[in-house]
């Protein structure tokens, strides 16, 4: 599941660097073609300059020209989503018992091992018992099997008890 979770987190990132890019691109390239109106209003109202420009020339009364300039505001935003899509490396650290409780005991600074020698103890009161009751009972059951099979012998012997003999038990 951390593994999915990760490589999700990846590509996450990398469509994020991948449209920002495109906005940047797109930012840049709509400062050009703004560049290219403007030089193109200048061109066409210097040639019509005899006839009042462009204004003049197609009689309009509020001809202002004026395209603003948002591709620094994309760039800005882009380089926010960028950075708030990366997500640094993070390095495996291997396990530290000194860290097990965090910051949990923090404000009994020197006192986290004997909170852990009591916790330690009162786990060890709370399934002591349990185990002792399990290696009592292995133990008498143990011994009778072993007191069952002595029985058994000694019953058989009591009623003198005789083994087949295997090669007169074979013949017809």
């Amino acid at each position: 599941m951390l593994n999915r979770i990760i490589r999700l987190q990846a590509v996450v990132e990398i469509i994020t660097n991948e449209t920002a890019r495109a906005l940047n691109l797109l930012a840049k390239q709509g400062t050009k073609m703004r560049n290219a109106v403007y030089q193109n209003c200048l061109a066409l109202d210097y040639l019509l300059d005899s006839e009042g420009g462009v204004c003049g020339k197609f009689n309009l009364s509020n001809c202002c020209l004026q395209i603003d300039d948002e591709g620094k505001a994309i760039e800005e935003i882009t380089e926010g989503i960028i950075k708030l899509a990366h997500v640094p490396v993070q390095t495996w650290k291997s396990w530290d018992p000194n860290s097990l409780f965090g910051g949990w005991f923090s404000a009994i600074g020197g006192f986290k091992t004997l909170v852990g020698a009591v916790g330690l103890i009162l786990g060890a009161c709370t399934i002591l018992p349990c185990f002792l009751l399990l290696v009592i009972r292995s133990i008498r059951s143990i011994i009778e099997a072993t007191i069952e099979r002595k029985t058994a012998a000694h019953v058989m012997m009591l009623w003198k008890y005789k083994p087949l003999n295997q090669e007169n038990a074979l013949q017809p």
